[in-house]
């Protein structure tokens, strides 16, 4: 039996599985590679805070709220 065939019908020869392997850790490598890529908008969505903008307060104290 030679090594590109195989005892079990329906199965798949070691060249196409080699390849099918190749093809999945290139895309994973290449999909980890962009995932370490940072776009602009990113960097600056980073260290944003939510709050409560009060900056109308003295305004509002200086007219007689309070």
């Amino acid at each position: 039996m030679s090594p590109s065939q195989s005892s079990c019908s329906g199965s798949m020869s070691r060249r196409t599985l080699l390849k099918a392997t190749s093809a999945t850790a290139g895309a994973i490598a290449t999909a980890a590679a962009l995932a370490e890529l940072e776009t602009p908008a990113n960097a600056a969505a980073a260290p944003f805070v939510k709050g409560v903008d009060v900056s109308w307060a003295p305004q509002m104290e200086a007219r007689g709220f309070s």
